[in-house]
């Protein structure tokens, strides 16, 4: 946790949740930056994901929304942590898209504090999950209407220096064949048909498998049928790491996953094969984000001839 308790009153979003969860959210960082420029601007999150906030100049400090202080506040009749909650009114206003139905956070900020609460989660059926998100909270932050498709991430000089170090020779093309659910994967043997194509049409092609601790038995099975010679696989790196290397490739392919959301958010064209998920929520809203939707919403049913001709069709202006 960043020491900020000489900085002036500003503003603190609570976000839990994963990657996309997380990313989904940036652009309401970004908006926030805009609606009170100079101010102190804080997340609670992840500690996974805070870097990318930290990084991409979207907040000065972060704090691990996991941590056992913050269990204090959902304690049923307990005391919230005295640190935390000096720490919690110790900012103009705090933004939650945490699910509180008891109304704990906003007895423990008080009512000095503006206390604004948002959408938990974005509804299936209405809409881009940033712009639901942004609308449940601007008009009581006063934020300005924006278009999340304008969004980018931006990176430090030294993130993209690593990632040149690591990707140093030919042109790089990032694919993640895992995603947070079974459900949500395409086969493994079908990525191993479609990469090997892809290869094979492209002889100066490399590619970057992407993948967490979840992703284990999908990357194994994918890196295990393909040539070694031309493949890289990054798994289990910090996220930082991770941005910094997809904005070092070409394009990007994968599920509906975090992964996904962050190429987008970093201006790289990408393709995400969409199962159960509902695209209408969670495809990037990124000009150069694409979906391909499985027929019937599975998997299962997808061809590699359809994912290839998707591909190609992306790459059409």
């Amino acid at each position: 946790m960043t020491d900020a308790s000489s900085a002036p009153a500003g503003t603190l979003v609570l976000r839990g949740g994963a990657i996309g969860d997380f990313v989904v959210t940036l652009p309401i960082l970004a908006a926030l930056r805009e609606r009170f420029p100079g101010e102190r601007l804080a997340v609670a999150c992840a500690p996974s994901v805070g870097p990318l906030a930290i990084a991409g100049g979207l907040a000065e400090e972060t704090r691990d929304l996991g941590a056992a202080d913050f269990a204090t506040v959902f304690r049923p009749a307990g005391q919230p942590a005295a640190e935390l909650t000096a720490w919690l009114r110790g900012f103009a206003r705090v933004v939650s898209f945490l699910h509180d139905p008891a109304e704990a956070l906003a007895g423990a900020v008080g009512e000095e504090v503006q206390f604004v609460p948002g959408l938990p989660r974005p509804r299936d059926g209405g809409g881009p999950a940033t712009r639901q998100l942004l609308a449940s909270v601007a008009p009581a932050l006063g934020l300005h209407a924006s278009n999340p498709a304008d969004f980018r991430l931006s990176l430090p000089c030294a993130v993209h220096d690593q990632a040149e170090l690591t990707l140093r020779t030919g042109r790089w093309f990032a694919v993640h064949p895992g995603s947070g659910s079974p459900r949500k994967n395409w086969p493994a043997a079908r990525w191993v048909e479609l990469l090997r194509q892809l290869l094979q049409a492209d002889p100066g092609l490399r590619l970057l498998v992407l993948g967490g601790e979840a992703d284990e038995a999908a990357l194994a099975e994918v890196v295990a049928g393909l040539p070694p010679a031309r493949v890289q696989m990054a798994a289990h790196r910090p996220l930082l790491e991770v941005a910094g290397l997809l904005a070092a490739c070409e394009r990007f392919l994968g599920h509906d996953s975090g992964l996904g959301h962050l190429a987008a958010a970093l201006g790289r064209p990408a393709l995400q094969l969409f199962g159960p998920s509902d695209a209408t929520v969670w495809a990037p809203p990124q000009p150069r984000a694409h979906c391909l939707r499985a027929p019937g919403g599975d998997l299962h049913r997808l061809e590699v001839a359809e994912v290839l001709a998707a591909l190609a069709s992306a790459d059409r202006p």
